[in-house]
């Protein structure tokens, strides 16, 4: 967990990479992982006091996007139900940072990418996030949040 305020130049470029991995997911399916894998490294590598939390980030989205496609939609919003009130103002921003969060949600209760534990309480992990990251007014606070919040990783 990052005890220092995260530079708004990574936040920023955390927020487009996350953009970028939904739009390459959309367009060229799980075989872009590598591909964005890659970046994401590339952008930790520029930002050593951080690049646990930036490959932290990016580990919990990926697993969300694998997970995503192995369930019926009706499983993912059932698991995401817990995230409802958001304080964004623009529609599709609000949109946006609920899927974030839902992803942050997915990527919290795997055992391993592409397969929920069903044994966790995960209503109550999702009341655990909602505490952990608090009021969300943006798609870019909500990932500020995240990359304090996130298990750190050392590797993708």
């Amino acid at each position: 967990m990052v005890l220092t305020p995260i530079p708004q130049e990574i936040v920023k470029e955390a927020k487009g990479l996350y953009l970028g991995d939904i739009l390459g997911q959309q367009l060229y399916g799980p075989e872009n992982a590598k591909v964005r894998d890659e970046i994401w490294r590339e952008f930790a590598k520029t930002h050593p006091d951080y690049s646990r939390e930036i490959l932290g980030l990016r580990c919990a989205v990926k697993a969300a996007l694998v997970t995503r496609t192995q369930y019926v939609p009706q499983a993912i919003t059932a698991i995401s139900l817990g995230i409802l009130e958001l304080e964004v103002k623009d529609a599709n921003e609000r949109v946006a940072t609920r899927e974030f969060l839902v992803n942050l949600l997915i990527g919290r209760v795997l055992l391993r990418p592409g397969y929920i534990n069903y044994d966790l309480d995960i209503p109550k992990e999702c009341s655990e996030l909602v505490s952990k990251i608090g009021k969300v007014t943006s798609l870019e606070d909500a990932v500020r949040k995240a990359l304090s919040v996130v298990p750190g990783a050392d590797y993708l």
